[in-house]
């Protein structure tokens, strides 16, 4: 009898096992592979065939029914394209969102569905203002239906005034920074009131026809900034503000000058005790309204770059010209008045265009390399050797440590920085490192999706233990480079140095750039809201501090000399309980 249920069992088992393969028969795997083969090749009829079988077998992939759609596209069948843009943007995370919504509401028009066309785009530009300037431009929007439609002309602030005066311009500015303000940020009223933001807006535009042009982008400065993650990017056109040919830093021991242009090399190396008749301190503080800042640190990163233009200086009556400032400042133990010539964008982009497209924004981690620096020929520190580049490493032998410098998160040119971080944690593991060394000073730039190349080659490492693995951080690290660094804090045993970041361990950001159609006024405006760590919404801190807290001093600066790498050096070799769990 048990013979026979054993035979019974493994005829059984035998025809499941046949009835899976058969049910598998004509499985192909690699249907996908084919269908982008014939994308690529423009052969969009099998494309769109076979991208709709592979999205139909795999309905919440997203992407599938994108590529059908756009395959349909092609073909000009415009209903099989308006389904799949559908189903995709219904299973779309938002990093995969804009493309797909923007394409719904295009067929939606080209099929006459005016009402569901604008309410599809009102919900693209919550993800994505920066299509608004190329959507009104499309053919499928240049009908009555839509260019004498109230509800579509309202997406875009109403009808733009386009040359009608240089005041209505402003207002309508104004008014659209305004309206997209409250429509696309993650929350606008967390950090400011309600009622203080909307009577600054009305206060602003009763002002605009007693404004002179710098007048009102300063204004405009001041208004976004009081939600402190809202950014104004600098103006290069004909708007541009003046600025003073010199770099300014705040050290630990006051705010100098470290660089200049030849014309002010006598000047490299101050200190600047007061601009016109204002005290630096007291100057420090009124930066608070111009620039966006989370922290402490980044208040500090940023007020240079306020110190820097006339146009600010000139109306917080720092000086009484746009084309020379008088400043106060102590050189080699003297105190000495001087005057500085500003230089207009376009002689600044003029004498050194080539180095100025190097610094995006004014992102000025190292000066201008032909300017007149206080750095001593010969003595550049590790971290500034090549403060632009993604990422690179170095290995200290003597020591057996390895240092890496991570200043954007995301591939580069000829590599990969998934193969760049596994090849570091080989070597790492080869070596048997003492430590491993990770630098994110000036991380605020790139994808959080890079970031988990990192954090899985940091975790795989053999120097994932205590007092092993290490990170320097500090003002300019923020964005891209807080998420990483909280993420590391939480999966290894780190030890911070440097400087605290220059952001909070919960932020908004998003790369969400509306442009000003009257003064072309690109205005960031943050639509997500960032966690990273163990304690996500419960974290209030407002930045990430250090263990070996060690800040920068004009001297360091002037003699090449790096106190955070130096003080992890120092500790790692001193350190009894190195390698411990």
């Amino acid at each position: 009898m048990k013979k026979l249920i054993l035979v019974f069992l493994m005829i059984l088992g035998s025809n499941l096992a046949q009835g899976q393969v058969s049910r598998l028969d004509n499985l192909d795997p690699h249907k996908s592979a084919k269908a982008s083969q014939a994308f690529r090749t423009q052969q969009f009829k099998k494309a769109a065939q076979l991208y709709y079988e592979v999205a139909s077998a795999n309905p919440e992939r997203g992407f599938y029914w994108y590529r059908a759609a756009m395959s349909y596209i092609r073909l000009k069948d415009i209903k099989k394209a308006h389904e799949c843009f559908k189903k995709c943007v219904k299973t779309s995370g938002h990093s995969f969102m804009v493309n797909p919504m923007l394409g719904l509401a295009r067929t939606y028009a080209m099929l006459n569905q005016p009402k569901e066309a604008i309410a599809t785009l009102k919900k693209l530009f919550g993800y994505d203002v920066n299509s608004m300037g190329m959507v009104y431009q499309l053919p499928e929007f240049q009908t009555e239906a839509y260019q004498k439609n109230p509800a579509f002309l309202t997406l875009f602030g109403g009808k733009f005034p386009g040359k009608q005066s240089r005041m209505a311009g402003w207002r309508f500015d104004l008014s659209l920074l305004a309206q997209k303000m409250e429509e696309v940020h993650y929350n606008l009223f967390a950090e400011v009131d309600k009622t203080v933001w909307r009577n600054a807006v009305k206060a602003l535009e009763q002002k605009i026809p007693q404004l002179k042009d710098y007048e009102i982008i300063a204004e405009l400065m001041k208004l976004v900034a009081l939600d402190r993650s809202t950014y104004l990017y600098p103006l290069t056109n004909g708007q541009a503000m003046h600025r003073l040919p010199i770099n300014i830093y705040w050290f630990d021991d006051g705010i100098f000058i470290r660089a200049a242009t030849s014309e002010n090399k006598a000047l490299v190396g101050a200190k600047i005790l007061k601009i016109g008749d204002q005290p630096i301190e007291k100057l420090q503080e009124v930066a608070r309204k111009y620039i966006t800042y989370e922290n402490e640190m980044s208040w500090k990163a940023r007020t240079p770059r306020f110190l820097q233009t006339p146009e600010l200086l000139m109306i917080e009556k720092a000086t009484n010209s746009l084309e020379k400032v008088k400043m106060t400042v102590e050189i080699k133990g003297k105190t000495k008045v001087v005057t500085i010539k500003a230089l207009t964008f376009a002689e600044l982009v003029q004498k050194y265009g080539t180095e100025i497209s190097k610094t995006p924004n004014f992102d000025e981690r190292t000066p201008i390399k032909s300017w007149v620096s206080m750095q001593d020929p010969g003595r550049t520190p590790l971290y500034l050797e090549h403060p632009y580049e993604n990422y690179r490493s170095k290995y200290f032998p003597e020591q057996n440590v390895f240092y890496t410098q991570f200043n954007f998160s995301g591939s580069k040119k000829g590599e990969s920085i998934i193969k760049f971080c596994n090849g570091m944690t080989k070597k790492v593991n080869e070596k048997s490192a003492k430590a491993w060394i990770i630098d994110l000073r000036f991380l605020h730039k790139g994808s959080v999706y890079s970031n988990r190349a990192i954090m899985e080659a940091l975790v795989k490492a053999s120097t994932n233990l205590r007092g092993k693995i290490f990170g320097i951080i500090g003002r300019e690290t923020y964005h891209v480079g807080q998420h990483l660094a909280q993420d590391m804090e939480y999966r290894c045993p780190m030890v911070w140095a440097g400087e605290a970041t220059g952001g909070r361990p919960n932020f908004a950001y998003d790369n969400n750039i509306l442009t000003l159609p009257y003064s072309g006024i690109k205005v960031n405006i943050p639509h997500n809201y960032v966690q990273g760590g163990p304690s996500r919404n419960r974290d209030k801190r407002q930045y990430l501090g250090t263990y070996l807290g060690v800040g920068l001093t004009s001297q360091d600066y002037k003699e090449g000399f790096d106190p955070a790498l130096e003080a992890i050096l120092k500790y790692i070799k001193t350190d009894p309980r190195s390698g411990k769990k």
